[in-house]
């Protein structure tokens, strides 16, 4: 459960990422099949806003580097990529192998290179695109850890979405609605000035107590408008074929930006095609084992921070997960007062 929550807590921080996928005799199709994990970190990347996408095809060693399998696992991630949402050109791959160091900073082996004449694994990841980076925003910095540290005291730790933030600051926190001082910053344990959007900080706050905080609350910009606070929201998805049907009722955790909470699916609103047209409204289910376009509403089982995906994507993005497996995901069309 806890590697489970650091994957999510992570990618809801990245702008890329790097997947490794085994390429073994029966490990490749055991972690694609049903049950594996290759097809949940896809979900998983995509639900959580990363961007580009680099897949190393690991254990090629193992194969004496074919190059007919490496176009094997290819041609059999490629479908499930673009149901994903990932388009070709956010997409790289590369042939390693991890236990002799092949081609992830350099090329030796000749069998390899018979075929493959493409950059290294670091190359690759040097050429990743910079995010772009919202910094005349409002600020929303959502708290991934809370806790005491020697040179900050009471710390907070998240990514800058959004805005920046100087010392000195006052930062409103949501939903407490509590003000507090910047007294500290620090970015990859160095000490810093001021952070600004994509931005992974550690804060020290003027603060009592670490209880004051809780993973999931969001810094705003004071004297504005601050991120919504709700319980109910309305959400374009689409399901990954579920193992049962979705009825009104259904129970699921819903991950939003770094928080994951018990929530139900209140109500079907509509069934979608795949332009996203309406070709039913108040569907009495969603079938299992398909993926459907669809409007649903959500009920958290307490007030959670979130906003339009029109308004910020990063914040706006949802999955709903249920036994460890990703049911649905989409984006915030519709925030509701708290009911």
């Amino acid at each position: 459960i806890n590697a489970e929550y650091m994957g999510i807590t992570g990618a809801s921080q990245a702008d890329a990422a790097v997947l490794v996928v085994n390429a073994a005799p029966n490990e490749f199709e055991a972690g694609f099949e049903q049950g594996g994990q290759t097809k949940e970190h896809i979900l998983l990347l995509k639900s959580l806003g990363v961007k580009e996408l680099l897949i190393a095809v690991n254990k090629m060693d193992m194969m004496n580097y074919d190059k007919v399998r490496y176009e094997f696992v290819i041609e059999t991630l490629k479908p499930f990529l673009k149901q994903a949402g990932f388009r070709d050109a956010d997409i790289r791959w590369c042939p390693v192998s991890g236990l002799s160091g092949e081609n992830l900073s350099k090329k030796q082996d000749p069998k390899l290179s018979e075929w493959y004449n493409g950059p290294t694994l670091i190359d690759m990841i040097d050429e990743f695109k910079p995010a772009e980076r919202l910094t005349d925003y409002p600020l929303r910095l959502c708290i991934s850890d809370v806790f005491k540290s020697q040179t900050l005291g009471v710390t907070i730790a998240g990514k800058i979405e959004t805005g920046r933030i100087k010392l000195n600051d006052k930062v409103l926190v949501m939903p407490s609605n509590e003000t507090y001082i910047v007294k500290g910053l620090e970015r990859t344990n160095e000490p810093i000035k001021e952070a600004v959007a994509g931005d992974n900080v550690e804060i020290g706050i003027q603060a009592p107590d670490v209880n004051n905080f809780a993973i999931g609350q969001v810094l705003c910009t004071p004297n504005s408008i601050p991120i919504r606070v709700t319980n109910r929201i309305t959400v374009q998805l689409i399901t990954f074929k579920p193992s049962r049907p979705i009825t009104p009722g259904y129970n699921v955790v819903l991950h939003c930006h770094v928080i994951g909470v018990p929530a139900t699916i209140s109500k079907l609103v509509a069934l979608l095609d795949k332009s996203l047209n309406v070709v039913q409204k108040k569907p009495k289910c969603i079938a299992k084992d398909k993926s459907y376009n669809c409007i649903v509403e959500v009920t958290t089982m307490k007030p959670i921070c979130a906003e339009l995906f029109a308004d910020f994507k990063s914040l706006g993005r949802v999955m709903l997960r249920e036994s460890g497996d990703t049911v649905a995901a989409g984006i915030i069309k519709e925030i509701h007062a708290i009911s």
